[in-house]
């Protein structure tokens, strides 16, 4: 007796239904490849974005360095874990998830601790630096060791016929300085304006908003924060040294304006 089920309701109730059905194997395999490359994807990559992060924002200090390498012994974790599973299973996919992750364990930090000599070690170091308010130009820079900005008084303004810049040999940057001055009688230069490949052709400084007749502020070059900002420092010292020409000093504290 014929039956009627047009709906094939019953169908999951044979036994042999799955194993006959020529989809049900390209399926799994599907998942499967999907589920892979997913991983492949997205743990390289969030091992790589969480060590770029605890490495170039945390401001410099013990807790940051220790939680740093923390997450970076977390990740090389998970790439042995990895390896482990492909010495159990000799899977290529395994393999290959061991070398990204591997991979991001040494871009990761190297990225991170670029940002943060280049970019962050200046940020906190003005965070943490003070700011003064109508500070003369002819005054003594040595009362503003700890400056992290400085705005002048007004009547300041850049001294434009002694603006120069500054190329080292072999070197693409040019390092511009103007001296900034009010109008007191005084001659001797004690701070200066200074930026990069702003400053040609000659007496001409068109750094910032540094032409702008209201601009009083300015953030302090920091000498001591990293390498790089030691190195650059250094180039602005040499040009001012050669613009105010004569003999420059400055002190030992951690953030210094360039200064004669």
């Amino acid at each position: 007796m014929a039956r009627n089920d047009p709906f094939l309701t019953d169908v999951e109730a044979r036994a042999d239904y799955k194993s006959t059905s020529p989809f049900s194997g390209w399926t799994r395999r599907e998942h499967l490849v999907t589920r892979e490359v997913a991983l492949l994807v997205f743990v390289p990559w969030i091992c790589y974005v969480l060590l770029l992060l605890v490495f170039a924002l945390p401001p410099p200090g013990v807790f940051a360095s220790v939680f740093a390498l923390i997450c970076w012994a977390g990740t090389l974790l998970a790439a042995g874990t990895s390896h482990d599973l492909q010495k159990r299973h000799g899977s290529p996919f395994y393999k290959l998830l061991t070398l990204t992750v591997l991979l991001s364990c040494t871009a990761g930090p190297l990225a991170g601790h670029h940002i943060f000599v280049t970019e962050m070690s200046s940020y906190w170091m003005h965070q943490s630096g003070v700011t003064y308010k109508g500070v003369a130009p002819s005054s003594s820079p040595d009362a503003y060791q700890d400056a992290g900005i400085i705005d002048f008084s007004d009547g300041s303004n850049l001294d434009l016929r002694r603006v120069l810049g500054s190329r080292p040999v072999g070197s693409t940057t040019t390092y511009c300085i103007a001296p900034i001055m009010d109008s007191s009688a005084s001659k001797r230069v004690h701070f200066f304006a200074a930026d990069v490949d702003c400053c040609e052709p000659r007496r001409s400084f068109a750094c910032g908003d540094a032409a702008k007749p209201s601009a009083r502020t300015g953030v302090v070059l920091p000498a001591h924060s990293s390498s790089y900002n030691a190195e650059r420092w250094q180039h602005f010292y040499n040009a001012a040294a050669q613009a105010a020409e004569v003999p420059c000093r400055y002190g030992h504290g951690g953030a210094e304006a360039l200064r004669c």
